[in-house]
């Protein structure tokens, strides 16, 4: 597939993105003094499916954003030449749901409402399928992961090593795609995320004393990066953690994780969201309908956390404190 493949599909995003809520749009919604006001504002705005409602709760806020992140989403696949890697994108969907339900399975307790969407699988087929235990209906992505967290959970109830499980299998599945492409954005953006990833298992291994075992087996593996100094570091204690970030070019996610997991947790979105801008104005390739789907997710992200927010009446400024960076 050739980059020039893109050239209408690119045009046509750039009209999407100009829809897109910028940072006016969040101060905006900070102004309004309830979440009905600030729902209306979107509305107004087409944000979701075009259908007007009241807004009451948790639950209606869900579906105005799920339907807007799955409008961007088909309207880029309309448009998009059948091939292109985006779904790498929503691997992490799948895999969270697929977490979910495993946690809901063996609980016996609801998996619905807390299922990400779009994804590449239907959450429906992976229950059913948790459920029976029988994989041979679910698609190759998560069938055999699924397999082996079931297995852990089942025999061992060891649920850290079930999500151990999983997380690896998702990093393989983008690096998978990122090589097939030899596209070297894609393998460096997934080579981001798995740096990212790492440090948060350093973390909170770190912070929980894990041994040296679990933390070597929960690191995910790298090609551009010598993961041993990481688990000694996570294996030593927190400050030889921060040490280990700061001499790697790191210091501000070292000083923002001294602060709190949830501040680490903002610098990795920020980072994410810098790099994929590197790409927004491409004219030509993928990487743009790449950079504007995380820009959207990234955007609904933003204003979920305002209108949860205003739902439960928080301090605007501690709103404000927990924002991302926007894409536009």
């Amino acid at each position: 597939m050739k980059d020039t493949d893109f050239t209408y599909s690119v045009a046509y995003m750039r009209t999407m993105e100009n829809g897109m809520l910028g940072q006016g749009d969040i101060d905006t919604l900070l102004t309004l003094s309830n979440v009905g006001d600030a729902t209306k504002y979107l509305m107004d705005r087409n944000y979701g499916s075009g259908d007007k409602f009241d807004v009451e709760g948790k639950k209606e806020i869900d579906s105005l954003l799920k339907s807007e992140l799955e409008k961007a989403w088909s309207e880029v696949r309309a448009v998009c030449p059948k091939g292109a890697p985006i779904d790498v994108l929503l691997y992490q969907n799948d895999f969270q749901n697929l977490k979910t339900i495993l946690k809901a399975v063996f609980e016996n307790t609801a998996w619905e409402q807390l299922m990400l969407y779009p994804s590449i699988v239907e959450p429906e087929v992976i229950h059913q399928a948790v459920s029976e235990n029988k994989y041979d209906d679910m698609p190759s992505l998560l069938r055999k992961p699924a397999e082996e967290a079931y297995e852990a959970l089942a025999k061992l109830g060891d649920g850290q090593k079930a999500e151990i499980i999983l997380d690896k299998a998702c990093f393989k599945a983008m690096e998978s795609i990122a090589n097939k492409e030899k596209n070297q954005f894609l393998q460096a953006w997934v080579d981001l995320w798995a740096v990212l990833a790492n440090m948060k298992t350093m973390i909170r291994s770190a912070h929980a004393g894990k041994d040296r075992a679990f933390i070597e087996n929960a690191i995910l593996p790298m090609k551009q990066m010598d993961t041993e100094p990481m688990v000694e570091a996570a294996a030593q204690g927190i400050s030889a953690v921060y040490d280990w970030m700061g001499s790697n070019g790191y210091q501000e996610a070292a000083e923002a994780a001294q602060r709190s997991i949830s501040e680490f947790e903002k610098w990795s979105d920020n980072r994410l969201m810098e790099f994929i801008q590197s790409v927004k104005n491409n004219t030509f390739g993928f990487e743009p309908l790449l950079a504007f789907l995380f820009g959207k997710k990234a955007e609904i992200q933003s204003v979920r956390i305002v209108l949860y927010g205003l739902l439960n009446h928080i301090p605007k400024e501690t709103i404000k404190e927990r924002l991302r960076d926007m894409y536009v």
